[in-house]
């Protein structure tokens, strides 16, 4: 988990490539003013996290989202989970 969390904080263009020109004009008119965002990742992770598991995620800093629920993956009850890490490089 800490080898994956500090790959994305050190890769942060690998999760979200940055928008081509043409991307970030479409995204503009789509979204207008909401389209503030520059659309670059900021390091906020989410797990889909199985419900006996909560405990091993909070361990590593992740937070319970109580609003998304408890949904079922395969059989086993599952909560959403987030964590914002510390993006360590600038690749933009």
């Amino acid at each position: 988990m800490n080898a994956a969390l500090q790959w994305a904080a050190q890769h942060s263009n690998a999760i979200t490539p940055p928008l081509t020109p043409t991307a970030t004009e479409q995204r503009r008119l789509s979204l207008g003013a909401a389209a503030k965002d520059d659309g670059y990742w900021k390091g906020l992770v989410l797990v889909h996290a199985q419900q006996n598991a909560q405990k091993v995620y909070s361990r590593h800093g992740f937070r319970t989202d109580e609003t998304m629920g408890v949904w079922d993956e395969v059989g086993i009850p599952h909560v959403g989970m987030w964590k914002r890490i510390d993006l360590q490089s600038a690749e933009k």
